[in-house]
């Protein structure tokens, strides 16, 4: 759609298990090179619960993902553990 002139936000629900994948940065960087999507046009939402499975490799994977210029955003914020 970029080709067009369009400028899209996508939005992708992030699950716990996705996040516990070893290579999840490195398929969301090939996901985005194949379809040829820009970083900064696309935001990962993430469960409150999918951070509290393990809290450091959560954070380590959504920074490393923020690096490459993703967008994180908290869903479902308050419903859980905060």
């Amino acid at each position: 759609w970029h080709a067009s002139g369009i400028d899209l936000q996508l939005s992708i629900n992030v699950s716990a298990a996705n996040l516990e994948e070893v290579d999840f940065v490195e398929r969301v960087q090939l996901y985005l090179l194949k379809h040829r999507v820009r970083p900064e046009f696309l935001e990962l939402e993430v469960t409150e619960s999918a951070m509290m499975c393990d809290p450091v490799i959560a954070l380590a994977r959504l920074r490393a993902l923020a690096d490459l210029g993703i967008r994180i955003a908290l869903d479902d914020f308050g419903t859980g553990h905060s």
